[in-house]
């Protein structure tokens, strides 16, 4: 009788570890899991980031900088070398996105700009679109600054 109950206390302890295992293999699936999803929300803001030689079609050349100001939400200093006043863009993966702004000259001109990037290692290409007093598409090459 006593190897009866001995071995079935074994049988029932062996069980339990077994479930106590599988119980801490799921819980840590869940944790990493979870962190990579973190991860991934947050990555796409930062590779814009920095200060860029720019290039314009015309030839001319400038520094651009690309500041983060809020999760996604960046601001373009010195646009095309000739905005003087921040553009807004957002990121999404390697993409920013520069939605229809527009501004007015001390002498009351309207231009509205809106466009498109990418960013593929560290060139960053804009195709934009001005209206407004002045009325034209163009395209950035910019090379992020060491």
């Amino acid at each position: 009788m006593k190897t009866i109950i001995a071995n079935h206390r074994y049988r029932v302890s062996h069980c339990a570890a077994w479930i106590r295992l599988l119980l801490l293999a799921v819980m840590l699936l869940a944790c990493l899991t979870a962190c990579n999803k973190d991860k991934d929300a947050v990555a796409p803001a930062a590779p814009f980031a920095g200060r860029y030689d720019a290039q314009k079609q015309d030839e001319s050349r400038y520094t651009m900088t690309l500041e983060n100001k809020d999760g996604a939400r960046f601001q373009i200093q010195n646009f095309a070398d000739f905005l003087y006043v921040p553009l807004e863009a957002t990121a999404a993966g390697d993409k920013l996105t520069i939605p229809t702004q527009s501004f007015a000259s001390s002498s009351g001109k309207k231009l509205t700009i809106s466009g498109t990037a990418t960013l593929v290692n560290d060139e960053l290409r804009i195709e934009y679109t001005a209206s407004g007093f002045a009325n034209y598409e163009d395209s950035i090459v910019a090379k992020r600054k060491p």
